[in-house]
């Protein structure tokens, strides 16, 4: 299976991040993405590396953010943010969407509390999925399936959240 475009650029974006965290010139290095971006997904591609190691890809394909702390500017307004976690990572192509949020605390007990809020502004269990599996929801509303899923690692919870359009 080859990637798609758009996860090329993610990738030699983030690499791009890396070298200008090892003290290459950052203009440079980020030029550097930006061509390599440009020849994927075509012109008028723009890649933005902050200094604090960020890296924001944007293109007619989509957007993709690690490090920025922001959800891309048309996420769906029924799908709210991750309450008490950080943003890690964001993208959104296609009118699908998703996000990582980090942070301390009981993985199970966010998740649900945020599976929770999501049931209260119009979602509800998608029938497509009988079979539950620990840590993860699939849901449906608002002309979106929402599925997320709950982790932990060494003390750090990790809920990813994706939106994909709801087609029959």
């Amino acid at each position: 299976m080859k990637p798609s475009p758009l996860i090329i650029c993610i990738a030699a974006a983030a690499v791009a991040a890396l070298l200008t965290g090892c003290g290459l010139g950052q203009q440079a290095v980020e030029q550097a993405a930006e061509n390599a971006v440009e020849q994927e997904l075509g012109e008028g591609s723009d890649v933005e590396i902050g200094e604090d190691g960020s890296v924001k890809v944007e293109s007619s394909e989509g957007a993709f953010e690690i490090g920025t702390g922001q959800l891309p500017a048309d996420w769906p307004a029924s799908v709210p943010a991750v309450p008490g976690l950080s943003l890690v990572t964001s993208y959104g192509a296609d009118g699908s969407f998703g996000a990582t949020w980090e942070g301390e605390g009981d993985q199970r007990a966010t998740a649900e509390a945020y599976v929770d809020t999501l049931k209260a502004s119009g979602f509800s269990d998608d029938p497509d999925y009988t079979a539950p599996l620990p840590d993860v929801w699939f849901l449906v509303g608002n002309g979106l399936k929402v599925n997320v899923l709950a982790s932990e690692s060494g003390g750090t919870t990790a809920v990813v959240v994706t939106a994909t359009p709801d087609t029959p």
